[in-house]
């Protein structure tokens, strides 16, 4: 969840989801909260010290 936008860097992050469409549901409900605020889930996410940031193998959002 980007409560910033995409160009803050900074974001909201929540693991632990059984499937995409449960991260999904998450993310629209949280999302509202924070005045639309844009959001992606992920698959295989890490932390990348050299983006210092997560990166994930696939992301998607709609």
């Amino acid at each position: 969840m980007y409560t910033n936008g995409y160009d803050s860097g900074r974001y909201k992050k929540q693991d632990g989801f059984i499937n995409y469409e449960a991260c999904r549901e998450h993310a629209l409900e949280t999302s509202v909260k924070f005045d639309h605020a844009p959001w992606e889930c992920g698959l295989r996410c890490r932390f990348d010290s050299s983006r210092q940031g997560f990166q994930c193998e696939t992301m998607t959002r709609e």
